[in-house]
């Protein structure tokens, strides 16, 4: 479990060195613990200083009125929104055509950056749903046929929900989620021990990078791969060794039925 809840937000007042002194400790100390978190304040600190080299100059490009309230609009935050965010934001589109990714640092583009925060959502949700038992899921298993049919309306992507049970998981059913308002399918499994797994994807507005990536969360072990422009995430105990198999066959494996 986290010590200190984090989102964007808090990582760019501690990136621009906007935080108390024990604040700014605090998320130090879970930078140290989470790379996937530390990629994220790289990216935010890259692109604001690329920002700032853009506009130095006489030449800059104006950011169109329009495209500053439509991308603030899209990210509006859970909580009062900053508009440096918003700037450093608008400039990351703006400066995606000069090459950006090229200038960020190790690991820190946008393609993989998108899939870290998707995982981040997805593991607050879980979180919350591994915990029930009568309503572990909204459509059960029964209902199979029409559960891909609706999700994969919703999600603009046509999948066939995978058979686990060569790897210890019974399918239960599956919901419907968001992410960045954007559909997010979740279809759940339980292992022989009845501890909830988790096979999600979400669909996000730019492309994912295809590289799978691993996070730890506590007790939790989360995979994530794009594709095009859906998120696959898989989600459950970190003692479950059949976890990295089945994230290694994603996404192909929902193709497989």
């Amino acid at each position: 479990m986290r010590c200190l809840p984090i989102d964007d937000i808090m990582l760019v007042a501690f990136a621009d060195g906007e935080l108390d002194p024990t604040t700014t400790w605090l998320v130090e100390q879970q930078l140290a613990r989470d790379p996937a978190l530390a990629e994220r304040v790289a990216l935010l600190r890259a692109t604001g200083t690329l920002l700032r080299e853009a506009l130095s100059g006489r030449d800059h490009l104006a950011v169109p009125p329009a495209l500053a309230s439509r991308v603030a609009r899209l990210a509006q935050p859970r909580r009062p929104w900053r508009p440096w965010l918003a700037a450093a934001m608008v400039g990351g589109l703006l400066l995606a055509g000069a090459n950006l990714a090229d200038r960020l640092p190790f690991n820190a583009d946008p393609a993989r950056a998108s899939i870290a925060h998707v995982m981040d959502e997805i593991a607050d949700y879980h979180g919350v749903f591994a915990s029930e038992r009568e309503h572990l899921v909204e459509i059960p298993a029964e209902r199979k046929d029409h559960l891909q049919a609706w999700l994969g309306d919703r999600l603009q992507l046509a999948f066939k929900i995978p058979d686990l049970r060569d790897h210890g998981l019974d399918f239960q059913g599956g919901r419907l989620l968001a992410v960045d308002r954007l559909p997010v399918a979740q279809l759940m499994y339980t292992g022989k021990d009845g501890i909830p797994v988790a096979l999600c994807i979400a669909l996000i507005a730019g492309d994912a990078s295809p590289v799978l990536q691993r996070r730890d969360d506590g007790d939790l072990a989360l995979f994530g791969r794009g594709q095009g422009h859906h998120v696959f995430v898989l989600v459950g105990p970190a003692s479950n060794k059949y976890l990295p198999d089945i994230a290694n066959m994603m996404p192909e494996l929902l193709n497989r039925g």
